[in-house]
């Protein structure tokens, strides 16, 4: 259990994941990069308290992993980046906007944007009282 959960009272940390989201994004350090909307995998992890769902068996106390899907694929498609770990940041913010989310481990990896190297990229676990 994380420790943001357990100090608030909660029994357990559910955790969705969402797993090769291939989005075209304006994504790298020169404009020419970013024009190119090279291919951008994203990986998400959303951990939130999902006793109540679990409990009752309950979709409406459950995180939506569908909405989670939409809304990441939409603000990574309409933003622009110089570096994966800006948008990896803004993922998470994106996650943040639901209450019931405590962290989220993001990783972003470009295929493909090293020479001899099938993927690179950045992982990074975010909490929500560090995202000020």
């Amino acid at each position: 259990m994380i420790p943001a959960l357990k100090c608030l009272g909660y029994e357990t940390a559910m955790k969705i994941f969402l797993k090769g989201m291939r989005l075209q994004c304006a994504i790298g350090l020169t404009a020419r990069e970013r024009a190119m909307r090279p291919v951008t995998v994203i990986d998400v992890e959303i951990e939130y308290d999902g006793t109540g769902a679990a409990r009752d068996d309950d979709p409406e106390q459950a995180v939506d992993y569908r909405v989670f899907a939409e809304n990441i694929s939409r603000v990574a498609s309409a933003s622009e980046f110089k570096l994966v770990e800006a948008l990896a940041r803004r993922v998470a913010q994106e996650c943040f906007r639901d209450s019931r989310v405590q962290a989220a481990t993001v990783s972003v990896t470009k295929p493909g944007a090293v020479t001899n190297v099938r993927e690179a990229g950045v992982t990074h676990r975010f909490v929500r009282e560090d995202m000020g």
